[in-house]
Parts: structure tokens; C-alpha cells; sequence
């Protein structure tokens, strides 16, 4: 995971979901206590929406306000993702069609 992503909600959004000021739908989300040398594995079963964010970000994205982020929409899977620095972490994952469910492993891989 090598790009920084911010995700500014539009007031103009065609999605009702993502207006600014609209809370997100349920996701997947998990903490993670992560160094800085491990790798975030996840296997998805469908396509999602999969972001690292630190409390804050998460804060922001459960409030449906404007959050940063570092992941990507993740359509083969597995995909693996670099920790960007040490500390906790919120996995989320959001399944990219709303109408469909979406299943996930996580693994973290450190080195030896």
C-alpha cells in the first residue's frame, strides 16, 4: 500500500451513501496493533472497498465526514498492503455493491 488517499465527501454526490455528512453503511472493520515492517494480507470474497486508517480517520469516516486513508478498491484477491507506520490501526473493508455481501481473511505477515 504505497498511495495516500483522501476521501472528500461531495455535497453533490450522486450516492446517497456518500454525502457529506451521511454516516457509512456497516462494514467490516478490525484494530490492528501493526509494526512498520509488517504486511497486511486480506482475502476477499467479492469485490471492496479495503482502507488502513489510524482512530481519528475512523472517527471521521464513521460520521460521514471527509477522512484520509491508505488502501484501494481491491477486485482480485489476495491483496497486500505495507504497514505505513507502527501503531494501531483500523481495518475497514466496504463492500463496493451494497446489494451484495462481502467475506474477508486478514493475515499479518512479519517478518522473522
Amino acid at each position: 500500500m504505497k498511495s495516500f488517499y483522501r476521501y472528500i465527501r461531495s455535497g453533490h454526490d450522486l450516492d446517497p451513501v456518500r454525502q457529506k455528512g451521511v454516516p457509512m453503511p456497516p462494514h467490516l472493520h478490525r484494530i490492528l496493533s501493526l509494526r512498520k515492517t509488517d504486511t497486511v494480507k486480506v482475502q476477499l470474497k467479492g469485490h471492496a472497498h479495503v482502507m488502513l486508517m489510524d482512530g481519528a480517520n475512523y472517527d471521521r469516516f464513521n460520521n460521514g465526514l471527509d477522512f484520509d486513508y491508505f488502501g484501494k478498491l481491491v477486485k482480485r484477491s489476495p491483496c497486500m498492503f505495507a504497514v505505513p507506520a507502527a501503531g494501531e490501526w483500523h481495518l475497514v473493508i466496504e463492500q463496493e455493491d451494497l446489494r451484495k455481501d462481502v467475506m474477508a481473511h486478514v493475515q499479518i505477515i512479519s517478518p522473522r
